[in-house]
């Protein structure tokens, strides 16, 4: 698999992570869900995640801006998209790029297993990655300039997925408090 070129998908530019000329996630909100909006859901979430960050999305359609979750950089090796694609797609059935939707049904609607080595060495390409000349090549730009969370020791394993209800620092509840001394 070649890591130098990763194609992105959903770099809406109302999303905080967004390219400024993408597509519009309102145009793209569609009024049912197509066929395979569930095998869709699965993929996106399935992805291996390449960044984890603590930072937290609000669903910009909403009109309430209620947080989606933690923002994500996930893959499946050869496309890179946020974690909270998959809530747009299920509560929105957002259009996402026909080549993507094509992609993931190739490969049977599952993410296909990424070695520990390929995440690795997909990271500092990542870091690489922002070209603006390239609507493609857009990225999940929170997820990258936000020092990822990999807890206390500073090294994510690849491929870890974030669990739900993780918190963002799990030591926080075994520090003492700072009473400003």
């Amino acid at each position: 698999m070649i890591f130098d070129r990763f194609l992105f998908a959903g770099g809406f530019k109302e999303l905080e992570y967004g390219r400024p000329d993408g597509p519009s996630i309102r145009a793209a909100v569609r009024a049912t869900a197509p066929e395979h909006e569930g095998d869709l859901v699965r993929y996106l979430r399935g992805g291996a995640a390449l960044i984890a960050t603590p930072s937290m999305v609000p669903d910009v359609l909403s009109g309430t801006g209620a947080v989606i979750g933690g923002l994500h950089l996930l893959t499946d090796g050869q496309w890179r998209w946020c974690s909270d694609l998959a809530h747009y797609v299920r509560n929105y059935h957002v259009a996402l790029d026909p080549r993507f939707i094509e992609h993931a049904r190739r490969n049977d609607w599952t993410v296909p297993e990424t070695a520990d080595e390929g995440l690795e060495a997909m990271r500092p390409l990542l870091l690489e990655d922002e070209d603006e000349d390239e609507p493609d090549r857009g990225g999940c730009r929170p997820c990258l300039a936000i020092p990822p969370y990999f807890g206390s020791t500073g090294a994510a394993p690849a491929g870890r997925r974030p669990q739900p209800g993780e918190p963002a620092d799990p030591e926080a509840d075994h520090r003492p408090p700072d009473h400003g001394l």
